[in-house]
């Protein structure tokens, strides 16, 4: 219960008039116990003083800590506190990040093995063109060659 000399302190406002904060608390104090007793006398009426004491001492037993642990508190930053209600759902999306990501990889993974493939597809076909491009003088030249040749014949054939 709070002392007078404590109530006086927290407010600081009655500190000049003590005479006013005491008969304020005496007044409080005075409400208190009477509102107090009359819950207890309708308890007691009810016959639901007996359960609520039997409530409150299981509560009190789950409320228990073992002597080595100490009881959670909320840290002192009311920010840092709000976000650990957020927690599950900051790890719930964070898993769903990590689950997008992993698909865009293997998505990423497919189209390089796929522009690998095309660019070995390209350098093959690049590879026999020049090759073509490269045999083509010489190809020409024979041709031209087997050309005159038959022409040769085929005058010659005229002539006989």
């Amino acid at each position: 219960m709070l002392c007078e000399d404590t109530f006086i302190e927290n407010f600081s406002i009655f500190k000049e008039k003590a005479f006013i904060a005491r008969k304020l608390h005496k007044a409080l104090i005075t409400d208190l116990h009477k509102s107090m007793d009359a819950v207890l006398e309708e308890m007691l009426e009810d016959g639901s003083l007996v359960e609520a004491l039997a409530m409150a001492s299981r509560l009190s037993e789950k409320a228990i800590i073992p002597a080595g642990e100490s009881a959670w508190r909320p840290p002192g930053n009311i920010e840092q506190h709000l976000r650990s209600l957020d927690a599950e759902i900051i790890q719930e999306q964070n898993q769903k990040l990590e689950e997008l990501v992993n698909k865009l990889e293997a998505e990423n993974e497919v189209l390089i093995h796929q522009i690998t493939e095309s660019r070995n597809k390209v350098l093959i076909i690049d590879k026999r063109m020049n090759n073509i491009l490269t045999a083509a003088p010489d190809d020409i030249r024979r041709m031209q060659k087997a050309i005159d040749q038959m022409e040769d014949y085929i005058n010659k054939l005229k002539n006989e």
